[in-house]
């Protein structure tokens, strides 16, 4: 045990984000980003089934789609925008797997 808090540990800790990503093949850096993008969807997804339906909408079936589909393009605009620094991260270890450095 190093005496810091948890906390403390992971604020001194290198964000594997920042960390600058190797030369990538374009599909396999499309994939990554994909996916990256379903799993931001997801999570935007979970969120707004916790949001009440809208009364002048009503809900319904049709909302649910709607929302499904909104939150399927929000994942993959916030992914294209640099997302949540997964693609950089896994494709290091993509890398790192086949036996390359990152």
């Amino acid at each position: 045990m190093t005496g810091l808090s948890p906390a403390a540990s992971l604020s001194t800790a290198p964000m594997m984000a920042s960390r600058p990503a190797p030369p990538a093949n374009p599909q396999t850096q499309a994939a990554l980003q994909e996916f990256e993008a379903v799993l931001i969807g997801e999570m935007v997804n979970l969120m707004f089934s916790t949001v009440p339906a809208d009364e002048l909408t009503g809900g319904g079936h049709a909302e649910e789609i709607y929302r499904s589909m909104m939150g399927q393009e929000m994942g993959r605009e916030v992914a294209r925008k640099g997302g949540l620094g997964l693609t950089p991260a896994l494709m290091n270890e993509v890398i790192r797997m086949q036996g390359g450095q990152p």
